[in-house]
């Protein structure tokens, strides 16, 4: 009777027996899983969005000149108790143009947005915010809330080319384009700040480290934070019409240790783009970047990649360590374009981005998602085969900005705008992302037990598999635990009850598997 208990509610904690359909708009967000901003909101694109423990949503946009950080409830409405009516504004440099384009989340609860301020064609300035819990300025940061960084000269810009993270000692790393070197050209460069919003003299040159310094147009689009605080870091060498993954050390220089002198690039099309456009950190400690590239002067595809810690392709991952589309649908090829990423439960990979319709000038473009499996093979179960594709109505040009999972992954957001000629709104959708059974891959000759687990999860092989490296993490890939004694136990005991995954590294490969810890 207690076992069979024990297992009821282990299914109440996962969403591997969820009966919401993988893929499928959630109707319990906004309207029926779609908020579309309105001409009273004054909404034009959400830039970046993230959630927060509770599953309230935070994004970023500019408003009336001005950057803003808005707070939505879980159900999709303005969350009035934040800032004025939902949305914080910061008029950075008055008299100048404002927009936030990236947001972190301190471990406080703090929000940090950064983005630029400029005044055509004049200038450009980097601006990073800091605010409370309930959308004021941080007093504590700078003294206003607010730092600036000038670029010396306007320079033209996309809202991909900010960001912001957080290193694992609590300074504030950020990506923004910066001068070339001949002053004609776009290079980028890490800005490195104290908690206190002062530059940190100790990372690269006073707080500033080039990522390269060429005279050539380069964008970095994306980076991640690794647990040892190296920092990844993606984007494209225009001039060469190639991409580049490259990693850094938590100082700011290159490590050489990575790839080819610290950095993979290749280019996909000879002829024409290829561009990256995010990166991420597998739960295996691989490392997989995505984006699109051009097949001709119209065509465009998606693409996606992993490499080993070492830079090199991962040769089990895809093909050769590439997936590459088209991809197609009843037989018909169809063109998806951007490429946006997050790691989802057991290290599945969603990817995110509009599909194209096939009409003059690409005029209507869909949301689309695409999930693969921890082997760069499509996910089935997610969607139709593997597909997600949002039409919204009216039909209209809809641009993907990025993608976020929430805490226990279930959920997937996908926000971007809507191009309703000549106006522009802002656009979230929310999707159920429930995991099925069959994207386990454990071996048949491993073995864990109890199910559901209490105080520990006992792991065994047989001596030619020879387990070798274990992680436990969560669903949103966060990981608990590394470590697994000489008997073959991982201690749960202070984890709360909830799905995890383990990840098994065996002589032979490696393999995931759900598993439920349910404290009695």
């Amino acid at each position: 009777m207690r076992t069979a208990l024990f297992c009821c509610l282990a299914l109440l904690f996962s969403p591997l027996y969820s009966s919401a359909q993988p893929g499928s708009l959630d109707s319990t967000f906004a309207n029926m899983g779609i908020f579309l901003a309105t001409p009273a909101d004054s909404l034009a694109d959400f830039h970046d969005a993230l959630y927060l423990n509770d599953g309230r949503i935070v994004t970023a946009q500019s408003k009336s000149g001005q950057m803003a950080i808005c707070r939505f409830l879980s159900t999709g409405v303005l969350d009035n108790s934040f800032g004025n009516n939902g949305c914080a504004l910061v008029d950075v440099i008055p008299n100048q143009f404002d927009n936030a384009y990236s947001l972190a989340l301190q471990p406080d609860g703090k929000i940090l947005a950064c983005g630029l301020s400029e005044s055509y064609p004049v200038r450009t300035d980097f601006c990073l915010v800091r605010l409370t819990t309930d959308g004021e300025p941080d007093l504590t940061f700078n003294a206003s809330g607010a730092v600036t960084f000038a670029l010396n000269r306007y320079i033209s810009s996309s809202s991909q080319d900010f960001k912001v993270n957080i290193l694992p000692d609590g300074r504030i790393l950020c990506l923004t384009p910066v001068s070339a070197p001949d002053s004609i050209h776009v290079n980028a460069a890490f800005l490195c700040y104290l908690p206190d919003g002062a530059l940190d003299l100790t990372f690269g040159v006073n707080g500033v480290a080039p990522l390269y310094e060429m005279n050539e147009s380069i964008s970095a689009t994306g980076f991640a934070i690794q647990p040892d605080g190296k920092i990844l870091a993606c984007g494209s060498l225009h001039n060469q019409n190639k991409f580049f993954v490259a990693r850094f050390q938590a100082n700011g220089t290159i490590d050489t240790a990575f790839a080819a002198s610290g950095t993979f690039s290749a280019n996909i099309s000879q002829q024409f783009f290829t561009v990256c456009n995010d990166v991420a950190l597998a739960p295996d400690g691989g490392v997989l970047a995505c984006g699109y590239y051009y097949t001709n002067s119209a065509k465009v595809e998606l693409w996606l990649l992993k490499l080993n810690e070492n830079g090199s392709p991962e040769l089990d991952f895809g093909t050769g360590g590439w997936v590459k589309t088209p991809f197609f649908i009843d037989n018909s090829p169809i063109s998806i374009q951007d490429g946006f990423m997050a790691i989802g439960p057991g290290g599945t990979i969603i990817l995110g981005g509009e599909l194209l319709n096939n009409t003059p000038s690409w005029m209507f473009a869909d949301l689309a998602l695409i999930r693969f499996l921890p082997n760069g093979s499509i996910d089935s179960t997610f969607g139709t085969n593997g597909y997600v594709f949002t039409e919204t109505d009216p039909p209209s040009n809809t641009h993907c900005n990025g993608i976020a999972l929430n805490n226990s992954g279930d959920k997937i957001l996908v926000f971007g705008v809507q191009a309703i000629i000549p106006e522009r709104y802002g656009i979230m959708a929310q999707y159920n992302n429930t995991i099925s059974l069959n994207t386990a891959e454990l071996h048949p000759e491993i073995r864990f037990y109890p199910l559901p687990a209490d105080e520990y999860i006992q792991i065994e092989s047989t001596e030619q598999l020879a387990i070798q490296f274990v992680e436990l993490t969560d669903q949103g890939g966060r990981v608990f635990s590394q470590s697994i004694s000489s008997s073959g136990r991982i201690d749960t005991t202070k984890l709360d009850n909830g799905m995890y995954w383990l990840l098994i590294t065996t002589r032979t490969g490696k393999y995931t598997q759900p598993v439920i810890i349910l404290h009695r």
